[in-house]
């Protein structure tokens, strides 16, 4: 018969997982340590110690040093969850019916969320969450592919025929569920 894991011990765990892979991430970005960010690594560096230490206190052993780090999220999001799905709906069907490229529907997003002064790091993060996005939508069948998927030339996207119709962010179709399904409905409520 398994023991469960207290909840307290596994939040150590993953604590001390997210500080190692925080570290770990600004060593490896920034080599030559700027002095904030050693003070940053300092600070860090003390917060793994005071939960080793803390791993001491507690009644099951867990030897701190056996678990791996945790690579941290690239950033804090740019936009809400969902706005991403909606906002694609939306460029899509002010370009009506014209397919639109990968870089023209990033930007587009970008305008449609109120977020038009980013940074190019930030554009290249959208763009990867974009192509993301409308891949799954494409399987869905909520969005069409324009090209070949074996070519290295743009990519381009449309609504299909059936969800062409004028959008304004607020009456965009929501994403269901984990799946990232959408279901859209025309402006006579047919789907």
């Amino acid at each position: 018969m398994s023991t469960r894991l207290p909840q307290s011990l596994s939040w150590l765990i993953n604590k001390r997982a997210r500080v190692a892979g925080e570290i770990q991430k600004l060593e490896r970005e920034h080599p030559a340590l700027t002095e904030t960010n050693r003070r940053i690594v300092s600070g860090l560096t003390r917060d793994l110690e005071a939960l080793d230490n803390t791993f001491r206190l507690h009644d099951i052993k867990v030897n701190p040093r056996e678990i791996k780090p945790i690579k941290p999220q690239r950033g804090k999001r740019l936009f809400p969850h969902t706005h991403l799905t909606k906002a694609i709906y939306v460029a899509l069907s002010e370009a009506n019916g014209e397919p639109l490229g990968t870089q023209e529907l990033a930007y587009r997003v970008f305008l449609q969320l109120q977020n038009p002064n980013v940074s190019e790091v930030e554009f290249e993060w959208l763009k990867t969450s974009l192509k993301n996005r409308l891949q799954k939508l494409c399987g869905n069948n909520s969005v069409q592919r324009h090209h070949d998927k074996r070519t290295s030339e743009e990519s381009l996207w449309s609504l299909p025929r059936s969800l062409n119709y004028a959008l304004t962010l607020s009456e965009a179709p929501v994403p269901g569920g984990d799946s990232g399904s959408t279901r859209a409905t025309t402006s006579s409520g047919d789907a």
